[in-house]
C-alpha cells in the first residue's frame, strides 16, 4: 500500500500528465524523423499514444531489436514486424535524446 500511495502521490501532482504528454510527443517526432531517414529499415508511420509506442520495421524487427539491445536499449516486440517502445511514464527529455541516438546510431550501423 505504502508503494502504491507513493507512485499516486507522484502522479497526481498538477504537472505530472501534461509532462508525459509533451515527453511522448517529443519521442514521437524524433522517431518520425528517423523512421523518414531510414525507409529501407521503418516505415513512416509512428504508432500510439503517450509514452506507448511502436514503429513498424520494413525488416523483421527482431534483428533490430538485437542491435538496438546491444547498443544498450531495451525495446520488445509488439507483432513480428512492430517494435514496441515504451518507456517509462518519468522518463525526462535527456533519456528521450539518449535512446534516439542510440536508435540512429544503429540504424547507421545496419544500412552500411
Amino acid at each position: 500500500m505504502a508503494v502504491g500511495n507513493a507512485v499516486l502521490d507522484i502522479m497526481l501532482e498538477p504537472d505530472f500528465f501534461p509532462q508525459v504528454e509533451r515527453i511522448g510527443l517529443l519521442l514521437k517526432a524524433e522517431l518520425k524523423a528517423i523512421a523518414g531517414n531510414f525507409p529501407n529499415l521503418f516505415a513512416k508511420e509512428i504508432r500510439g499514444y503517450g509514452l506507448m509506442l511502436g514503429i513498424q520495421a520494413e525488416i523483421p524487427c527482431l534483428k533490430i531489436i538485437e542491435k538496438l539491445r546491444a547498443g544498450g536499449l531495451l525495446l520488445s516486440p509488439a507483432e513480428d514486424n512492430v517494435i514496441r517502445i515504451t518507456p517509462p511514464l518519468i522518463i525526462e527529455e535527456k533519456h528521450i535524446h539518449e535512446a534516439t541516438a542510440i536508435i540512429l546510431k544503429t540504424c547507421r550501423e545496419m544500412i552500411l
